[in-house]
């Protein structure tokens, strides 16, 4: 077969009347042959008045459409923005007239107290490391050996 399509291949492919193989290739040849779309886009404007006319082009629209657009569902109530806010407001105006907030708070000053009265876990993890290597035998310092 030669580079291009000839314009009575055109027009078969236009009037449906190739294979599917050939329908294929057809297709494939136009993304790549500005001469072929030429030629398909002469054949279709040829041929317009045998191709189906859309009557009610509305009803047609709407209907595409509809087939798109998801159906809306009914959203449930515990999936509402308002609902959700109600009750996180709800349990917070229980918490806080139960005191459980107050209790945080105590329970978090005694715990910042307690740990200033303390030195840093560092400084008490180098303190006993320190002690330990001032407890070993010099020979196993690394220092010299006595010969």
């Amino acid at each position: 077969m030669n580079d291009h399509f000839n314009k009575q291949q055109w027009l078969n492919y236009v009037n449906d009347q190739v294979s599917d193989t050939d329908r294929l290739e057809y297709e494939e040849h136009l993304y790549t042959c500005e001469q072929c779309l030429s030629t398909y886009t002469q054949c279709i404007e040829e041929n317009t008045s045998a191709l189906p006319v859309i009557e009610n082009e509305d009803d047609l629209k709407e209907q595409v459409m509809d087939s798109i657009q998801p159906k809306k569902t009914k959203q449930k109530l515990i999936h509402k923005p308002l609902f959700q806010y109600v009750v996180a407001a709800s349990i917070t105006m229980v918490l806080m007239s139960s005191g459980v907030f107050q209790q945080v708070a105590l329970q978090q000053d005694q715990f910042e107290q307690e740990t200033q009265d303390k030195p840093p876990v560092s400084e008490e993890l180098t303190n006993k490391i320190s002690d330990f290597l001032n407890d070993l035998p010099t020979n196993l310092r690394g220092g010299q050996k006595d010969e």
